[in-house]
């Protein structure tokens, strides 16, 4: 009994280093062009033609960010991406430290926004109603507006 359980150990162990070894790592630090952290980076691993995204991760309040892969591949593309910078892609060989990654600032055109406020509103006890967004151009009394609003009855 003893000899199975030493040899039951001895397996174990040779198949968790081989697990771990299957792993790749990629890993690096995100700065701006003035050499400050950059938290909150989209950092995005894809196979070789840039197709099959092997694993992702957000870099964290100092920048730094890693990134385990299970995927025997040995040359992947490192997609960095955030709002207000432009987005950068590195071809590198496994395992890869990226170092220190500069992102430069680039605008971004969005589209336009318009924010309406909800009609109904509760604080607490209280119900306020934004009438502007309830009154139609032919009501003529307030009782036509009041009408329509929810929870209302004339």
């Amino acid at each position: 009994m003893p000899y199975l359980k030493s040899l039951f150990f001895t397996l174990m162990f040779f198949l968790s280093t081989a697990v771990s070894l299957a792993q790749q790592r990629v890993s690096g630090t995100v700065v701006d062009e003035a050499g400050q952290p950059l938290p909150g980076i989209i950092v995005k691993v894809y196979d070789a033609e840039g197709k099959k995204m092997l694993g992702y991760a957000t870099t964290g309040q100092n920048g730094l960010f890693g990134i385990a892969l299970k995927e025997g591949a040995e040359h992947v593309t490192v997609r960095l991406s955030g709002m207000g910078y432009a987005p950068v892609d590195k071809a590198v060989d496994l395992p890869a430290d990226l170092g220190k990654v500069v992102m430069r600032e680039a605008e971004n055109d969005m589209r336009e926004v318009t924010v309406k406020a909800p009609p109904v509103r509760t604080h607490g006890d209280t119900i306020s109603y934004n009438v502007a967004q309830v009154k139609n151009p032919t009501d003529r009394k307030i009782e036509d507006v009041i009408k329509r609003l929810p929870g209302i009855e004339v």
